[in-house]
């Protein structure tokens, strides 16, 4: 025991915390039995802590999920129902292949709204499935498909409120847990988001359970590696984030379960991968466009972010650009931009450098004068001081925080939008929630070592030390 507080006193002063008497002590209470099984997370098999609480505490945090999911849905729908909304005037790419895909047509391209359009990678395929499924259910177009699709937007938005809460209790606290939902649901990038008709709210629900998953024990490979792919057939650009949550899942597998989990994540692949090469003569995972976008997101005039200037040479805008893809198909249409953007990057390669800086800041703050900017601002100062305070003291919230700098490491290089900055703000809020989680260590321990908060909800930090 001696030597189990002297890793939480270690690991208290790699945070920068002095400890108080009372904070390494043995409380008797819930909170205190369920903190020694974060304090540790070097002791025993698992080097994390589990999410799993015997007894009642799982059933209270089972509550709290149902109860955070369902404001999530009920600030939603009165979002959509508010004048707050705007209802779109037209949705995306992904909506466009999905009444391809309603009407029979197949998954073809996105710039051709009638039958003929050539085959097309330029998504990956789970929304505009389940776009497509809707129409085919409730009529393509009609007002209730429409409010269909925006309330599939209002649940992933929920469901994935339920996961930040869920990775804030796994890896702080209960009431940590609460904070994070609570700054998420509260901030308007997510409920604006509901509007946009992208796959970007599913694929972040999707995100945020699979790093949930990766930190439960006895998580499978299968059930993991299958969620993953799904992820990448929904939003490619995580993909550089799958690594990261093989590693948080490993650190407890022995060797065959990682080939597991990637025999399982290629098989899933698979079907759209040989679907692809079929139509394409080409290796395409998941979708082909990289250079397109790397091209469309640096015209030299351009900022970096997704602008009315770096759309106008866009196929769904510009006519040469339509007709060259619709003639020339994606496959070829991405060489020519190659050849493109590899011009422009050799006459300016500092343009481009000076346009991913403005893209690197715009993932954590977003734009400038945009609603809620004051609000991303303090949370980003919270989140990223957390974040950093995580790495430093080895906790294992940090390679969440890598994980979600991984899913939007490919905007830093193309262009930027508010939809793209979703896993990094739905972390921020966790690393805000997990900072404000220590600060209440570091005010209350002298309260609670003269007898102060014996009870109520702050009797919990009796006891407690960084997990």
């Amino acid at each position: 025991m001696r030597a189990d507080r002297e890793k939480v006193r270690l690991r208290t002063i790699a945070f920068g915390i002095s400890p108080s008497p009372g904070t390494l002590g043995e409380g008797r209470g819930e909170g205190s039995s369920v903190r020694q099984e974060h304090l540790i997370v070097e002791k025993g098999p698992s080097p994390y802590p589990s999410p799993r609480v015997p007894g009642e505490g799982t059933k209270n945090a089972t509550r709290w999920v149902r109860l955070v999911f369902i404001v999530g849905v009920l600030t939603g729908l009165v979002y959509l129902h508010s004048n707050w909304f705007h209802p779109p005037t037209a949705f995306s790419e992904e909506e466009i292949v999905g009444a391809h895909l309603a009407r029979g047509d197949g998954f073809v391209s996105p710039f051709m709204d009638s039958a003929g359009a050539p085959p097309s990678a330029w998504c990956p395929p789970v929304y505009p499935m389940v776009v497509g499924a809707i129409y085919r259910l409730l009529g393509l177009r009609t007002p209730m498909a429409t409010m269909a699709i925006l309330t599939f937007g209002v649940f992933c938005r929920a469901v994935a409120a339920a996961g930040v809460y869920g990775l804030g209790r796994q890896l702080f606290s209960q009431s940590a847990g609460l904070l994070a939902a609570s700054l998420f649901l509260l901030n308007p990038i997510f409920i604006h988001s509901i509007g946009y008709g992208w796959d970007n709210l599913l694929g972040l629900a999707m995100f945020l359970w699979l790093l949930m998953a990766a930190f439960s024990e006895g998580v499978s490979p299968i059930v993991l590696g299958a969620g993953a792919g799904l992820l990448l057939l929904t939003n490619a650009a995580y993909g550089l984030a799958i690594p990261v949550l093989l590693f948080i899942a490993a650190r407890r597998w022995v060797g065959y379960r990682i080939l597991i989990f990637a025999a399982t994540l290629l098989l899933t692949l698979l079907p759209w991968t040989i679907r692809n090469y079929a139509q394409f003569d080409r290796l395409l995972f998941v979708r082909g466009n990289l250079w397109t976008e790397l091209w469309l997101g640096n015209q030299p005039a351009g900022t970096g972010w997704m602008t009315l200037d770096s759309l106008a040479s866009h196929p769904s805008v510009d006519r040469v650009n339509h007709d060259e893809v619709i003639a020339l198909g994606e496959s070829q249409y991405a060489q020519i931009c190659r050849q493109r953007f590899m011009a422009e990057w050799r006459a300016d390669p500092m343009g481009f450098v000076e346009r991913s800086a403005n893209r690197a800041a715009y993932l954590v703050v977003g734009e400038p004068g945009r609603q809620g900017a004051a609000l991303r601002c303090i949370l980003a100062a919270f989140g990223l001081s957390g974040a950093w305070a995580f790495v430093r003291a080895k906790h294992p919230a940090r390679w969440v925080a890598l994980a979600a700098v991984m899913a939007v490491a490919p905007y830093a290089v193309t262009q930027v939008h508010d939809r793209y900055l979703l896993p990094v703000q739905a972390v921020l809020a966790l690393c805000a929630a997990g900072v404000c989680d220590f600060l209440l260590l570091i005010l209350l321990p002298k309260a609670i070592a003269y007898g102060h908060f014996r009870s109520g909800p702050l009797s919990r930090y009796s006891g407690r030390g960084i997990g």
